[in-house]
């Protein structure tokens, strides 16, 4: 029996409306000026938004204006990165190309047609990140601090000291406000006795690590006034009795021992009183070094130097000393240190008759021959043999006449400062 032709018993399905199902699809244009963001074409990076669940979209101007004319952000995260993406507010309407997306319901047969732009996607990895609000909105002031602390913890003792420095040298505008007043009158009141600035131009320039000098001395007894390196009220408290070996606050010199073994005039002259007070003098500052090198209490200094008399040590710690604002601590620091040698071997040309020789002071002092030379030369001194006028009026011994010695001439010609050497 041949085999029949048999009709498919399938059947075919019908519209919802009841009738057949027709095979054409109807094509729907998707309104997408709407708040809603419909399909959308994502361009990402090398590292694909992998393991991110979901996208969220986010509106520059809200929620209520159409997606094309205003910026839009699409974000998305993992565990590891976050992704960011952002159509620069530029609608489909003013790019060269569009993109049509398209999208079929199988249910109605219908085909959603919508354009779309492009959304690039860029990765930022959230170990990176900051945490908090604290870093993203410091100041300038806590980024000051946050730096002056890790210098202290981990920088070096030369950064450390820079960062001190700062601390001390800043100032507080705010604390002055209701000061400023008072400070500009108190000025005014305090300099109305200082000469005009016409006048000063001819007393030389600045030397702050030297004594008060004349520029224009014509001898050298004059280049340094005695009343600039020892007050009267110094002078006048140390008698001709205190001159004497057992009675010197500093012993260990052989430059003042053997001065002092010479004083033998029972009647001795006025300038022969002055060179004897001042070795006394000289005695006490040597004292006052060996003492003041490490920072104390002021009566604690004081009571180290009993044998010297308390207008002395008082100018003494005055002058060449500094301490905290708001402590009795004084320290010897080595600048002042160096401003007291320069008025120590000033004092020594003083009794010298303004030649000194710097190889026993610099044995004395504890110091190399080339950093006494420098004092004596920042004093204006040359270091050069005497010429034999200077050794027959200064009675030099014959074994010293070929040696260099410091000498003070006049005119006085003091070294140039330099801006990158310090004494």
């Amino acid at each position: 029996m041949p085999p029949m032709a048999t009709m498919s018993k399938k059947r075919k399905r019908e519209d919802p409306e009841g009738g057949p199902r027709s095979d054409h699809i109807k094509f729907n244009l998707w309104n997408n000026n709407t708040a809603a963001l419909g399909p959308t074409l994502i361009l990402p990076s090398a590292l694909g938004p992998t393991g991110v669940d979901e996208f969220s979209y986010f509106f520059g101007g809200g929620t209520s204006v159409p997606l094309d004319s205003n910026a839009c952000i699409i974000t998305g995260e993992n565990n590891k990165m976050r992704y960011i993406s952002s159509n620069s507010g530029t609608s489909n309407q003013d790019r060269d190309c569009q993109y049509l997306l398209c999208i079929r319901d199988k249910d109605t047969n219908q085909m959603h047609m919508c354009t779309s732009s492009i959304f690039p996607v860029h990765h930022y990895v959230k170990a990176f990140e900051p945490h908090g609000t604290e870093l993203s909105q410091s100041t300038e002031e806590t980024r000051r601090n946050a730096r002056a602390r890790l210098g202290e913890a981990f920088g070096t003792k030369k950064g450390q000291a820079a960062i001190r420095a700062a601390e001390r040298s800043r100032v507080d505008i705010s604390a002055m406000v209701g000061v400023s007043d008072i400070l500009q009158a108190t000025i005014g009141t305090n300099t109305r006795t200082l000469p005009p600035s016409d006048q000063t131009k001819g007393l030389g320039e600045t030397r702050p690590h030297i004594p008060r000098f004349n520029p224009n001395a014509t001898s050298p007894s004059d280049v340094y006034p005695l009343d600039g390196m020892v007050s009267d009220a110094e002078f006048s408290c140390i008698s001709l009795g205190l001159v004497s070996l057992d009675k010197l606050p500093f012993r260990r010199s052989a430059w003042l021992n053997n001065r002092v073994k010479k004083k033998t005039s029972e009647q001795p002259i006025k300038s022969e009183k002055t060179s004897a007070k001042l070795l006394f003098y000289i005695s006490s500052m040597l004292a006052f070094r060996r003492v003041a090198f490490k920072p104390m209490e002021q009566e604690d200094l004081r009571g180290r130097l009993v044998s010297v008399p308390e207008p002395i040590v008082d100018s003494l710690i005055t002058r060449f000393t500094e301490g905290l604002r708001g402590s009795t601590i004084v320290h010897l620091t080595p600048p002042k240190e160096m401003e007291l040698i320069a008025h120590l071997l000033a004092l020594c040309l003083r009794v010298d008759h303004y030649v000194c020789d710097p190889k026993v002071l610099a044995a004395d002092l504890g110091m190399s021959l080339s950093s006494i030379q420098t004092v004596f030369k920042s004093l204006g001194c040359m270091i050069a043999v005497p010429t034999v006028a200077e050794c027959l009026e200064l009675e030099l011994p014959t074994q010293k006449r070929g040696d260099k010695l410091a000498i003070l001439r006049v005119p006085l010609k003091l070294p140039i400062l330099s801006k990158t050497r310090r004494l």
